[in-house]
């Protein structure tokens, strides 16, 4: 996550870190911060009961671009391409989360070598420029941001993005003035609070 911390980021973060205490401590996962700088990179993982059916509704057809920014250890990206035959791509500026990401993809390609052109991992910060045109390209974008880190990506991401271009944002809906096409409760997939999910439709970027 880019930008400095903010006070209500970081409650963002401990609210993540609290809905999510019982399932990353069975996984022996924490959140990630970055200590050598003043930013706050809070990772936790989607949890893997959601990430099916998240995917389901939203309704992939193998023509998409799936684009996860923030994509960590990679599980949104390869369930994107094994389930729907999309092309898909992964954006992380963790270097360890990165790493893990490929190797992952790595794993997916020679088990499906049909799908190997399709997957693959972008190591460096969505905020990046060299990110445009990978938003520019995507038909659906995956977040997991904390409203702080969302801030940044409307403003210098999404305005990237082509009309049409659907957003999905677990756990955390947009600002205000966006409003959600639907909200997905996946309550059925898990049980707890990490049960929402906010879809929108980009509609005349350049206003955002």
């Amino acid at each position: 996550m880019e930008g400095p911390a903010t006070i209500s980021d970081q409650q963002s973060v401990i609210r993540l870190q609290a809905l999510t205490r019982g399932f990353i401590s069975r996984r022996r996962n924490k959140a990630v911060f970055d200590t050598t700088t003043d930013r706050l990179c809070p990772y936790v993982p989607t949890p893997e009961p959601i990430v099916k059916g998240a995917l389901f509704h939203l309704g992939i057809k193998e023509c998409d671009v799936f684009v996860d920014l923030g994509c960590g250890d990679g599980r949104v990206i390869i369930a994107a391409v094994e389930q729907f035959g999309c092309k898909a791509i992964g954006v992380e500026l963790d270097s360890a989360l990165a790493d893990q990401a490929e190797r992952s993809a790595s794993m997916l390609r020679q088990r499906n070598h049909e799908v190997s052109s399709r997957i693959s991992i972008v190591h460096g910060s969505y905020l990046h420029e060299s990110v445009h045109s990978i938003v520019h390209d995507a038909s659906i974008i995956w977040m997991f941001l904390t409203p702080r880190a969302q801030t940044d990506v409307i403003e210098q991401v999404l305005r990237k993005c082509t009309d049409g271009t659907r957003i999905a944002s677990f756990v955390f809906p947009l600002p205000s003035l966006f409003i959600p096409d639907s909200v997905i409760d996946l309550s059925q997939y898990m049980t707890g609070q990490m049960n929402k999910l906010y879809i929108y439709t980009i509609i005349n970027p350049d206003n955002l």
